[in-house]
């Protein structure tokens, strides 16, 4: 997180599937102190794809996370959902596309 951007504004971290909150409360002490000194061109991303995401909202860490930055859940699209999404995007590209047919 300390260097800095190359070739773009931002520096992108992303973190996979770390559970911030089982960590010792010595380790949430030193996230939240961390989150707090984050640089502005820092993009912090923590995903949750194999294990729940289960923030304490009693603890400090919870606190430190509300206050630098945002939870957001993107809950994953069932098919149709996602089809219907695909079929908009090729009609605004001028293509037509059918269930089982990729849009060429």
């Amino acid at each position: 997180m300390d260097c800095l951007p190359m070739m773009a504004p931002r520096t992108l971290v992303l973190v996979r599937d770390f559970d911030l909150f089982k960590a010792g409360e010595k380790d949430r002490e030193e996230y939240a102190r961390a989150f707090a000194q984050l640089p502005d061109y820092c993009c912090l991303v923590f995903v949750y794809d194999l294990i729940p995401y289960k923030g304490d909202a009693r603890t400090k860490l919870a606190a430190a996370i509300k206050e630098n930055g945002t939870v957001v859940n993107f809950a994953r699209q069932d098919q149709g959902t996602w089809w219907t999404g695909c079929a908009g995007a090729s009609g605004r590209w001028g293509r037509r596309s059918t269930p089982g047919w990729p849009a060429i």
